[in-house]
């Protein structure tokens, strides 16, 4: 009879190595939570992944030689925050925004050689908001690497996306910044 929402969950101060198959963290339908000061390393899918939360935060932690995205947003959250946080070495992208998430913060991460699982049909970005994502930011995020098809990419149907402050030039296959969003920001102060 539907999802069941668990409250105020904390995940803090944890190291985690060696997740083969599925993912280092994992939050589903879970409303207020914090997840800070974490480590994780050779993940076999996603470092940190939220599904359907909301009013929370992921806070200063660190993932490496992660198999799927360095954290993935998905399915409907809201209210959520992505602060001081370091990506190295990522299979697909660094951090991937999904499926009618609104009032998504990401703030002051650090992605570095995000999107190394990138073909052709199978493109992957150093920052991606997709499709039905509203009223969200992207500020003071450092994107290096070759490997992702852009740095940072908005696709044409997220809209209200505020972006500025990012160090993106020299990133990205094909370019540091594709914002194809409804409203586009396209001048050169918000790709220093």
């Amino acid at each position: 009879k539907g999802y069941q929402t668990i409250e105020d969950v904390k995940i803090n101060g944890n190291f985690i190595d060696g997740v083969k198959v599925k993912h280092a963290i994992h939050l589903s339908d879970v409303v207020g939570f914090t997840v800070s000061d974490n480590e994780f390393n050779n993940v076999g899918h996603h470092g940190v992944l939220l599904t359907r939360c909301k009013n929370g935060q992921v806070d200063l932690s660190i993932g490496k030689n992660i198999e799927g995205n360095g954290i993935r947003v998905e399915f409907g959250c809201e209210n959520v925050s992505i602060n001081r946080t370091r990506l190295d070495e990522v299979g697909y992208s660094g951090i991937s925004v999904s499926g009618d998430s609104k009032n998504i913060d990401i703030d002051g991460a650090n992605i570095n050689n995000a999107g190394k699982r990138t073909s052709s049909s199978n493109p992957y970005y150093g920052v991606i908001l997709m499709d039905g994502v509203d009223d969200s930011s992207v500020k003071f995020v450092t994107v290096k690497g070759k490997k992702c098809r852009y740095a940072m990419y908005l696709t044409s149907k997220c809209s209200r996306i505020q972006h500025f402050g990012n160090r993106l030039k020299g990133a990205g296959a094909e370019g540091s910044l594709q914002d194809n969003s409804v409203d586009p920001i396209k001048t050169i102060e918000n790709v220093t």
